[in-house]
């Protein structure tokens, strides 16, 4: 595997770059998200994939705050699937087209934030023979995600902090392991909200509150399959202390 890549820097707070990488992984889906290994699979090659991707940094407001963008394809061939009733082969193909954008950095001195944004056009090139869900999204692949967090500083020995995550629209695997199976099973969209609190109390020790899925939402953090999923964590309460010697 390998992996190359060029930047220009049009500007002294801001550059342009382009990679291009490789990567092998364990032969352990079959062309999208079922998990499965049997006997009649045979001897396996591990699944190759490729990635390219064209992206630009930029460092605004005396580099206190940086913003990126980078558009990307991924490509995973040899995927294991069954091309004819009961033989299988190294055939399948998947392909993820996306964007991203992130920023990160100071507002004010108090004032911090940091986010993201990510839209991934995924889709399953060639899975079984029967065609089964060939062109539909892949699973646990959701096409919108986004997550924003900022804190502040109200004292000096006292930040707090609030954060909004979002997961689109989510299919879920088996049957081609793409468009959530012959009926498309999928999780529906959530919005899930965490806040902070921290207080330095002297040189050594820190106190920090942290407060995960505020509005005790439920939903489901990965599909298995399209028979069961599994739920995210409910609202959490965790009171730590930081020790410095």
């Amino acid at each position: 595997n390998y992996q190359l890549g060029f930047v220009y820097k049009p500007a002294k707070n801001g550059s342009v770059y382009i990679s291009y990488s490789t990567a092998s992984t364990p032969p352990s889906v079959s062309g999208g998200d079922q998990e499965a290994i049997t006997d009649a699979m045979g001897n396996l090659k591990p699944e190759k994939s490729k990635t390219l991707e064209l992206g630009t940094k930029w460092n605004l407001l005396d580099e206190r705050l940086n913003v990126t963008a980078a558009i990307f394809q991924n490509d995973r061939r040899d995927a294991q699937i069954e091309v004819d009733p009961g033989v299988f082969a190294q055939a399948g193909e998947t392909r993820v087209r996306g964007l991203e954008l992130g920023l990160s950095g100071e507002i004010t001195p108090k004032w911090n934030v940091y986010g993201g944004y990510t839209y991934m056009d995924s889709e399953l090139v060639r899975g079984a023979y029967n065609g089964v869900n060939e062109g539909d999204p892949l699973a646990n692949t959701p096409k919108h995600s986004f997550s924003l967090w900022t804190t502040y500083k109200l004292l000096p020995p006292l930040t707090v902090g609030a954060g909004a995550y979002y997961v689109g629209k989510t299919f879920g695997g088996n049957q081609g392991g793409a468009g959530g199976g012959a009926s498309a099973v999928y999780m529906p969209a959530y919005w899930r909200f965490d806040a902070m609190a921290a207080y330095q109390v002297n040189k050594s020790v820190a106190l920090q509150l942290n407060a995960l899925n505020l509005t005790d939402k439920n939903y489901y953090a990965r599909t298995n399959g399209v028979h069961h999923a599994d739920f995210g964590p409910g609202r959490q309460i965790i009171l730590s202390a930081n020790l410095r010697y």
